[in-house]
């Protein structure tokens, strides 16, 4: 597993990676669904396709209902680490994904997503999501979530914050691997 810096800031970004500037264009308050949000979330988990999959005819189908009835649908026991944010940590983190653009985004195609945002509303139930594959700068989200601009250089600082937030990460190479067999 790569050792995280989290000591770089924004602005170091910048100076050392010139494929990342700022378009400032978002504002949290006025921006769905952080203008609707009592709190944020951030899960970690194995390659939720390889747990929250069933077997098909040819490899398998995910899960990609999310939430259903204001509830997080999938096993949670699979969780390795949540941190709920701050104001100003969710603030921080809604700079980073809206405000921050790759000037040329990249993705591969995997999308083996092992990371989760999850808003939730003045009831404490989750009403949206975003999902995110850092290892192909991919997310997936609900359609009224403001486009997010991924590359390499993005994704790193991301995972900077979300560890500076206290989000653990695991190293689920040997857990993903037994996961995989079930589909063989």
């Amino acid at each position: 597993m790569e050792k995280q810096n989290v000591s770089k800031t924004i602005e170091q970004y910048y100076e050392i990676d010139s494929t990342i500037q700022s378009k400032n264009q978002l504002i949290f308050k006025n921006t769905y669904p952080y203008n609707q949000t009592s709190y944020i979330e951030i899960l970690n988990y194995p390659n939720r396709h390889y747990w929250d999959s069933k077997k098909v005819k040819g490899g398998f189908k995910s899960n990609d209902t999310i939430i259903k009835n204001g509830n997080l649908n999938f096993d949670h026991k699979m969780i390795y680490s949540k941190v709920k944010l701050t104001k100003n940590q969710a603030k921080k983190l809604f700079q980073t994904l809206h405000n921050i653009e790759c000037i040329n985004d990249m993705t591969a195609a995997c999308f083996d997503p092992r990371d989760m945002i999850v808003f939730y509303d003045k009831n404490n139930k989750p009403f949206e999501y975003i999902e995110i594959c850092f290892g192909c700068s991919y997310y997936r989200g609900g359609e009224k979530v403001p486009t997010i601009s991924l590359c390499p250089s993005k994704t790193k600082l991301i995972i900077n914050e979300l560890a500076n937030f206290g989000l653990k990460r695991g190293d689920f190479n040997e857990i993903e691997h037994k996961l995989l067999e079930k589909y063989k």
